[in-house]
């Protein structure tokens, strides 16, 4: 008998009975795309994730070398050690902790979608866990300003030789005269000129850091001398000198100095 083919056979032209012509290459074909996009996502993301991780190791080595420039009573916030360690610390391991979730879901669920929300989350991390964590670490109440900084966008700070902020510039509060303010936030006589306004501070300098003081503590006043100023507080001791055997008690006020706050003459 011919023309037919038995259970198992081969038809007319070598096609098995039922089985639909060209289908394994359609399977094969559909395959190639998947893995395509698979492989140019995956190569895409690799790219990503070693320039985001270079990104947060170069901020976290400019916040080190930004603080070797610090120096005694220095008000700026990278000189706080909380800063530091925000800076150094919080983009590198929310983009570690970031790629290394990602890359488990993905070989878990291996869906193209966590891929792409990978892409997504890898830079954008690191950034929000940087501005959560200044927004909301607690403040540091032996270093650095830590709070709110209160200098006036209108101060513009003087610095000595060797990068110490010795008082500040107002050029709005007696425009067009120029009124300079010391390291405690204290305003002076104005003056005609930006030279003579930095002579003024030159000449002021941070010998209050020698003088000592009296504060008005609910009606009773107590000898103190100046131990930190920061853009937001000035701490005071009530020890009078260096001596390890003095311990002093420390008391906060406000910048600029309180009115209560006075040189001993």
């Amino acid at each position: 008998m011919t023309g037919g083919a038995g259970p198992g056979g081969v038809g007319p032209g070598g096609a098995r009975p039922g089985a639909r012509p060209g289908g394994e290459g359609r399977r094969g074909a559909g395959r190639d795309p998947v893995r395509a996009r698979w492989g140019l996502g995956l190569s895409m993301y690799a790219v990503e994730v070693v320039a985001v991780g270079f990104l947060c190791l170069l901020f976290g080595g400019m916040s080190a070398m930004l603080a070797d420039t610090c120096f005694r009573e220095s008000p700026e916030l990278i000189c706080e050690p909380r800063w530091q360690t925000i800076m150094a610390a919080t983009p590198i391991t929310a983009w570690l902790v970031t790629v290394a979730a990602f890359a488990g879901l993905m070989w878990w669920r291996r869906r193209f979608w966590l891929l792409v929300t990978a892409m997504v989350a890898t830079p954008v991390v690191p950034l929000v866990a940087f501005l959560v964590r200044r927004r909301w670490s607690p403040r540091d109440p032996g270093g650095g300003s830590g709070g709110a900084v209160v200098i006036p966008a209108s101060w513009v700070p003087h610095r000595r030789d060797d990068g110490e902020v010795v008082g500040w510039i107002d050029m709005a509060v007696a425009e067009p005269l120029f009124v300079p303010i010391d390291r405690l936030g204290r305003a002076t006589d104005p003056v005609d000129d930006w030279h003579e306004a930095e002579q003024v501070l030159e000449r002021v300098g941070l010998r209050f850091l020698m003088d000592r003081y009296v504060i008005d503590e609910g009606g009773r006043e107590t000898v103190v001398r100046i131990a930190h100023v920061y853009d937001d507080r000035i701490v005071l001791t009530t020890a009078l000198t260096d001596a390890i055997e003095e311990v002093g008690r420390e008391i906060v006020v406000p910048f600029p100095a309180p009115a209560g706050l006075r040189r001993v003459e």
